[in-house]
């Protein structure tokens, strides 16, 4: 029981750091866009490089399972709660299924054939902002290497990771009922 909590607050915490950070201010204050300019070169209208790396050095806390607050971790501790009714644990399995059907869809951006959106989050983390992985590294090197690869990959990677942080603001207000009831 102690552990579980310890874990949630643990969560609630990064979650709050995310909500927090540059990088979410600007997608809920200023969104995302892609265009293209009346010369035809692609413009990208997103957080900076400095804002983005920052959040992803938290966010990987929720997508390596060897992390106690991750996704993966979290969504085994629901199942395991008794805190939670069968309900409510059923939902959270759902929303964590669709989240994963999003994640094993295939990516917007089709310059390689079959590539689905958590290719796209994995080469960005693991080729290029967190880790140097060879393999990830090339297909980041590949899909940055023409302009408009560049930012079609780069605009969907933000909504991917937009889409992932809901999912774990889901989660943390999941978590806010658990601690009131547990303080009480």
């Amino acid at each position: 029981m102690k552990n579980e909590i310890e874990t949630i607050e643990l969560f609630n915490e990064k979650a709050d750091r995310l909500v927090h950070s540059r990088f979410w201010q600007h997608i809920t204050t200023k969104g995302l866009r892609l265009r293209l300019s009346s010369h035809g070169k692609p413009n990208l209208a997103a957080p900076d490089n400095d804002a983005t790396q920052a959040f992803i050095l938290t966010l990987r806390m929720f997508i390596q399972n060897n992390e106690p607050i991750s996704l993966h971790n979290v969504c085994r501790l629901f199942e395991a709660s008794s805190h939670l009714d069968d309900q409510k644990k059923k939902e959270l399995r759902e929303a964590r299924d669709r989240l994963n059907q999003y994640l094993d869809s295939p990516a917007m951006c089709q310059f390689k054939k079959g590539r689905t959106r958590r290719a796209i989050l994995d080469f960005f983390i693991y080729g290029d902002l967190a880790h140097t992985n060879a393999r990830k590294r090339r297909d980041f090197k590949e899909a940055h290497s023409q302009p408009w690869r560049k930012y079609c990959y780069s605009y969907e990677f933000l909504e991917i990771i937009t889409t992932i942080v809901r999912f774990i603001l889901c989660c943390k207000k999941e978590h806010e009922k658990i601690l009131t009831k547990h303080s009480t």
